[in-house]
């Protein structure tokens, strides 16, 4: 027995003797167990990545005859041994590192490539090129804004003389219907529509306004933009107080969300009756 286990303890590589066999024998199940046992004891893989992915088979002969290998390249070449070149060279000749180095050929080639062109386009005569393109760039570009430009000025300029000598529309002949009118339609619908009863007072104060060359017709402008150039037109500033005051009170009735009341709906056309009686505007 102590003979035995001397001659265990003095073999070359204890341990790994019988991984070959260990290796061979295990089942599909139990394989990747005794491959990880045997590796972590040599301390490197006995396969590579690609070769982890083929059948069980094949994998179980070729890790035990690597086992088998190191284990004998243990015995017969101590630690100080010089290189076996020729075993070396068959070694790196296999496929796995063939593409590796084919990789890393590549991956250099598109480096020097990338290079190249990063000390094409930083050269100065690339330099040059490049200011002179973007100085020619920028001055067509001015150009052309100082051209559209132009040609808005020259399309506009007439409009808008057209426009500067534009008659009035006459008051002979107003957009709306008299004051009495509107005032008339806004009593007979104080009762069945409030809302419609302060519409129709409101558009008899305009009628008001226009029949005095106070406000032009214009329906695109609002009320408060129409009582802002009253004074402007040669209205009186009480005037144009009256008026501001009718047009707030109208906004907020009009545009509110709460209906109109009968009453504050006839305050308001006794309002702009009276306003239209102290003009004196013809009815």
């Amino acid at each position: 027995m102590i003979l035995a286990a001397l001659l265990v303890a003095a073999a070359p590589c204890p341990g790994l003797a019988d991984d070959g066999a260990a290796l061979k024998a295990a089942d599909e199940q139990a394989f990747g167990r005794v491959l990880a046992s045997v590796e972590g004891r040599r301390g490197g893989p006995l396969l590579s990545a690609s070769e982890s992915k083929d059948p069980v088979s094949e994998q179980r002969t070729l890790a035990a005859e690597r086992a088998g290998a190191a284990c004998r390249a243990d015995v017969a070449e101590p630690a100080h041994t010089a290189v076996d070149l020729p075993r070396l060279s068959a070694i790196l000749d296999r496929p796995e590192f063939e593409g590796a180095r084919r990789r890393s050929r590549g991956l250099e080639a598109l480096w020097n490539r990338l290079w190249e062109w990063l000390q094409d386009l930083v050269s100065l005569r690339g330099t040059q090129t490049f200011a002179e393109t973007t100085r020619w760039i920028v001055l067509i570009l001015a150009t052309l804004a100082v051209l559209f430009g132009l040609a808005r000025w020259l399309r506009r300029s007439p409009r808008a003389k057209a426009r500067a000598n534009a008659p009035e529309p006459s008051p002979a002949a107003p957009l709306l219907e008299s004051p009495a009118a509107h005032l008339a339609q806004a009593r007979s619908a104080l009762e069945s529509d409030p809302r419609q009863a302060i519409r129709q007072a409101l558009l008899a104060l305009l009628s008001v306004l226009e029949r005095r060359r106070w406000a032009r017709p214009d329906r695109a402008r609002t009320n408060r933009e129409v009582a802002a150039t009253l004074e402007a037109r040669g209205a009186p500033p009480e005037v144009s107080l009256a008026v501001r005051s009718l047009c707030d009170w109208y906004d907020r009735a009009f545009y509110s969300l709460q209906a109109v009341s009968p009453a504050s709906a006839a305050e308001f056309v006794q309002r702009v009756d009276a306003f239209e009686r102290g003009l004196g505007v013809s009815r």
